[in-house]
């Protein structure tokens, strides 16, 4: 049997699908390369409105550069192809973290793959959790952090191993 306080939180997940869905369409119009796409059962390729590659990338990234970053990319496609650029210029194939920089695979112009080669090396100087300048990055799993995050976890200061 469900407990009263699980059955809420579903259903607040329930309520909440109608408004992502409507916000990753339009956010998709502008930015078509972040779609996910699938093939359905008869091989059709489909786009997920329920989550986009953006939403993988952690939020203090996107507070310090997702934006700008979307611009760019979509002005490097519109001087490549003029205002009508097709939707599948970009196919990203994954996008995540590792060793403390954003990581996004795709397959796109040189142009663009030079955009996100730029933000991904920036990456390591920005907070993974909130988007300030990074000081620090934890040991074990890498992960750059400001001084407000690195409270109670075991870091080194970026500046010691920039040069090593």
């Amino acid at each position: 049997m469900m407990g009263f306080k699980r059955f809420c939180n579903r259903l607040r997940w329930w309520l909440s699908k109608p408004f992502v869905v409507i916000r990753n369409f339009f956010f998709l119009k502008r930015y078509p390369f972040w779609a996910f796409v699938y093939p359905d059962s008869k091989g059709k390729r489909r786009t997920a409105y329920d989550s986009t590659w953006y939403d993988d990338i952690p939020e203090g990234w996107k507070k310090a550069f997702g934006k700008e970053m979307s611009e760019r990319i979509r002005k490097a496609l519109i001087d490549e192809y003029g205002k009508r650029f097709p939707k599948r210029a970009v196919e990203i194939c994954e996008v995540k973290e590792k060793y403390g920089e954003l990581r996004i695979y795709a397959s796109a112009p040189d142009r663009v793959l030079d955009i996100l080669d730029e933000y991904e090396t920036r990456s390591f100087h920005h907070c993974i959790y909130c988007g300030e300048k990074s000081t620090k990055y934890t040991l074990g799993w890498i992960l750059p952090v400001c001084e407000k995050h690195a409270k109670g976890k075991d870091c080194k200061d970026i500046e010691e191993n920039i040069d090593a």
